[in-house]
């Protein structure tokens, strides 16, 4: 057996032999486990609306700033375009004690109403489902790979 799928092996199985798959290593994630990452909905129930408020202006004003969108008329849209609609998401970050420090709000372009050979190319998200972050790091364990954090505050500069 390769010493990397050995090494997989020894990491994921039970003292039986048998494959545990409830081991984290084996990307089993429950959606929306994070009690911290709110839909717009739910952020805007919460106790600690205003600071989610707070972010949200920041938000739309650092995109005005650096001239992120343009605001135009529907008339001088082209008829074979639609307008995309926003969705906001919400986290709170806590420190290792569980004290919530900061509050972040972030507004992506829903492309789910772009079509295919029309306007699909027009935006970039950089979106990433926990999923593939999980594999990734994995991936820099078993290769030993170094990987450092990275936090950006704004998606679009």
């Amino acid at each position: 057996m390769p010493a990397t799928i050995n090494h997989l092996h020894n990491i994921i199985a039970l003292p039986n032999g048998k494959i545990n798959k409830y081991h984290p290593l084996v990307f089993s994630a429950k959606a929306n486990a994070n009690p911290n990452i709110l839909t717009h909905r739910d952020a805007m129930k919460s106790h600690d609306k205003d600071k989610f408020m707070a972010t949200m202006e920041e938000e739309i004003q650092c995109m005005i700033k650096t001239d992120a969108f343009e605001v135009a008329p529907c008339s001088v849209i082209p008829n074979n375009q639609c307008v995309l609609r926003v969705v906001w998401s919400h986290r709170r970050k806590q420190k290792p004690t569980g004290k919530i420090y900061q509050h972040c709000s972030h507004v992506c372009a829903d492309s789910s109403r772009q079509q295919y050979r029309i306007d699909y190319n027009e935006t970039y998200s950089p979106v990433v489902q926990w999923s593939t972050a999980h594999l990734l790091m994995t991936l820099s364990i078993l290769k030993g790979w170094k990987f450092c954090k990275a936090d950006y505050a704004q998606a679009f500069p």
